[in-house]
Order: structure tokens, then sequence, then C-alpha cells
């Protein structure tokens, strides 16, 4: 089939989310004999127009000087741009943006949407863009062929609310296996004597719980912050502890392998999620076998489990720190059980096998996504 890939700013992933997702799932495809296209924003850093055998379309974005209006014009652009690209079907990320945009997908091509994160987004969120994201999540549901879901509490909800099945497939990682030291150097930091936190930088994500933490640990060891610090939020955290010089940060770091070995050489990774079903964060820790300190809440205790430590308040943050050492023998324990629902449950091999049973599904009409569901229940 020839499948196009929207809602992401590009390929290969250098911003991580659903451009990780959009670059595993492209390469994935690709080798099993479907033809990729991938909308890239204008100023991607990567600027051929193909990829690994990938076809890559760059499309005017206008994001960064209208913030989310241009992201909304962006994808619009995009949605337009497929009558030129003679597509069988469409994968949607990022449906927020974009199923407003669906009537305008020829008719003759399939619609596939990745529905994450729907009550999460709600609730982060004042009462008009609830409002307009209900109605996003609506036209989505309603417009597409196939719907794809990423855990089983967005599957019920689906279920529940519009009475539409989906296939669950869980967001899927790679092990991180080939650990360089040396990258440490570009960050003044040596193994396992600094923690590090990597997140989003949104007001409800809750960052000062942890940062708060880190002050009253008041242990000295570096503590990296990671993430695009270019927002107002961003800024009031810089300022709010700017007299702290353990907390360092760092920006964004959008090279994976530099990401993946602070990952994998910290002393402790916080994970701040609140609100996002799909959770990569907490993945991509849990494949670089870093020792994890997630948010208390549901979400992250039915992916980790017990195979990691939680916290509610700054008190328990400067606990954790002040307790907590990685090389103790008692926590392999917890490394290697995270490393086994990396490869057992949240790996792309199995979740590429759904998604291509997913794509030949629309072309043969007896293969339900019940069923589909059903096979990736028995794998």
């Amino acid at each position: 089939m020839r499948i196009a890939i929207l809602g992401t700013r590009g390929i290969p992933n250098h911003y991580g989310g659903y451009d990780q997702y959009a670059e595993f799932l492209a390469l994935g495809l690709t080798k099993r004999g479907h033809e990729v296209i991938v909308y890239n924003s204008y100023n991607h850093p990567y600027q051929k127009s193909t990829w690994n055998n990938i076809s890559i379309v760059h499309i005017y974005d206008s994001e960064f000087k209208y913030g989310s209006l241009g992201r909304f014009v962006y994808n619009l652009r995009c949605v337009r741009d497929l009558k030129n690209r003679n597509c069988d079907a469409v994968f949607q990320l990022d449906y927020t943006t974009l199923s407003l945009w669906n009537f305008l997908i020829p008719k003759d091509v399939a619609v596939v949407t990745f529905m994450d994160n729907l009550q999460g987004k709600q609730i982060a969120h004042a009462h008009f863009m609830s409002t307009y994201l209900n109605y996003a999540e609506k036209i989505a549901v309603k417009q597409s062929d196939h719907l794809v879901s990423d855990s089983e509490k967005v599957s019920l909800y689906l279920q529940k609310k519009f009475g539409k099945s989906s296939t669950l497939i869980p967001y899927a990682v790679n092990v991180f296996e080939r650990p360089d030291e040396s990258v440490l150097a570009n960050f003044d930091v040596s193994p396992y004597q600094y923690d590090v936190l990597i997140a989003r930088m949104v007001p409800q994500n809750e960052l000062e719980i942890i940062l708060d933490g880190v002050v009253k640990a008041n242990i000295g060891r570096p503590f990296l912050v990671i993430g695009n610090h270019h927002n107002v939020y961003a800024y009031s955290l810089r300022e709010k502890y700017k007299s702290y010089p353990q907390i360092r940060f760092l920006g964004g770091i959008h090279d994976r392998i530099s990401r993946d070995n602070l990952r994998y050489f910290s002393n402790l990774y916080f994970h701040a999620n609140t609100t996002s079903s799909t959770n990569a964060f907490l993945l991509n820790a849990m494949a670089c076998k870093a020792l994890v300190a997630a948010r208390n809440n549901a979400l992250n205790a039915s992916i980790m489990g017990k195979d990691g430590f939680y916290f509610d308040n700054a008190n328990d943050v400067a606990l954790l720190l002040s307790a907590i050492v990685k090389h103790d023998n008692d926590y392999n324990a917890y490394l290697s059980a995270n490393i086994e629902k990396i490869m057992t449950t949240y790996n792309w091999n199995r979740s590429l096998a759904l998604y291509d049973k997913v794509f030949k599904s629309l072309n043969d009409k007896e293969v339900s996504s019940a069923m589909i569901k059903e096979n990736s229940s028995a794998n």
C-alpha cells in the first residue's frame, strides 16, 4: 500500500514524541513492502526528498511564528497536498490538529487515526480548549476508517463513549544496547553521579514538585533538566531555580544517542508526565535501563509496576535523591524486569506486525479490527 503519515514535524526524528513514533513506523512499514510518505516541516534539519526509501514531502510550517495556530495551518497544507500523492491510506498522529481537516482528504483514501491521550488532553486545558478537543476527538472517531489506541484505557473509553472498537497497539521502543560513557564528557558529568529529568516543559507536568525536591535534598549532585526551554513556563523555572547551581537546564537535546546515554548513566531518572496515555518518556527510560522515579498515578503504575519508585510531593523527591544509589545491586532486578516489559509488550516488532495487519485489513473487509485486537491480545 501507499501510506502517508501526517501529524509530525518530520523524520528522521529530531524532536521525540510523535516524530520518533513516525520514524520507527515508517521504517518498519517500508521493510514490510509498503510505500511510505512522511510529511516534514519545511525547516526540518533533513532536507532531502527521500530517507531510507521513505519519501519526504516538505511543507511550509508557520508554527514558529504563530504557535499552535501555525500547527493547524501546517496540517491543513499537508492534507491539501494529499491529492497529489495517490495514496491508499493516511495514518494520522496528532489528531487534535488534523481531524478538523479530515473532510478534505480524498474520498478514496482510507484514514487510520492514532487515538492517544484522550481524557488527559482535555483535563490539561482550560474550558474553551477542552470543548474544542472534545469536538476534534468526535470528528476523528467519526471520519476514520480504523482507530488505533495505545492503551486499554483508551480502548475502553472509545468503546464506551462512541461505541467504536479500536486496535490496541501499545507504544513501542527499542532496547538501548550500546552505552557509550564518552558521551557524558559533552555534559560535564560522570557515570551515576548525576540525576536527570527529561520532560515537556508545560505547567501540567508540575515540574516544580521535582525541582523543589532537588532543592530540599541539597546534596550538590548535578541535576540535569532536559526539554525545550523556549517558552514562558520554562523561563519561569529557570528564573526560580537560578540560584541553585546543581540544577542545570540543558534545553532540548535532539540527538537520540546523547539522550539515551544520559538516561542510561544517570543515578535516578525522574518521570513527570501526568496526562499522556502514550508515556513515551517513561518507556524510553525503561528501555535505557534507567532507574526510574515516576509521578505516582495509575497510568505510570500500569506501565512500570513495582519496578521503580514513585513520588507525590517534593519531600518524596528529596528522600529518593538522598537515599537511592543505582549501583546498589538491590535495584538490578528492577532494571531487568523493565527491559523484559519492553521486549514482551512494548517492542516494535510486535507493534509493526499489528500495524501491518491494520493496513492490510483496509483492503480486506473481512478482517475486522476486532480480529486484530484479538490477535494483539494473544501475542
